[in-house]
């Protein structure tokens, strides 16, 4: 079976800055495939055997910050707690007037001194974000720096 991939990488803005464009049939899967294409560049493409699951809530004034803060806290998580994201269970609702995201993430240990990463992002920016929404399909371009 083919899998496609929801997310390309692009690396057309500065030497010190890769881009994912990412589609999802909802909010829910644009999230999650942001984290995926996000782990892409970190690893090149390897896999991971998630092993353990942690749960998450973020609440944010927009979307838009609910994407950056969303990918801030898996990317956190790799660089402090050394855990890969590797599978997940979002859902995405309004909550007043903000957006809340709740759900669980299946990690995998990354041990710095045996595993190696690709690419070190440093953060996640706001520079060129945009989520729209066309035909019944969502679509998201976020920078990294590195």
């Amino acid at each position: 079976m083919l899998i496609m991939r929801k997310f390309e990488i692009s690396d057309k803005y500065t030497m010190a800055d890769l881009g994912l464009d990412i589609f999802g049939d909802s909010l829910e899967e644009l999230f999650i495939c942001g984290a995926e294409g996000m782990f892409d560049i970190i690893l090149g493409g390897r896999q991971v055997v998630v092993d353990n699951q942690i749960e998450i809530k973020i609440r944010s004034k927009s979307i838009e910050q609910l994407m950056v803060d969303w990918l801030s806290e898996v990317l956190y998580l790799f660089d402090a707690r050394h855990l890969i994201a590797g599978s997940f269970a979002l859902k995405i609702n309004k909550a007043g007037p903000d957006f809340l995201l709740q759900g669980r993430i299946g990690t995998a240990r990354f041990d710095p001194l045996k595993d190696w990463a690709d690419y070190d992002i440093k953060a996640v920016t706001y520079h060129r974000l945009r989520i729209k929404q066309q035909d019944k399909m969502y679509q998201c371009h976020i920078v990294f720096d590195l």
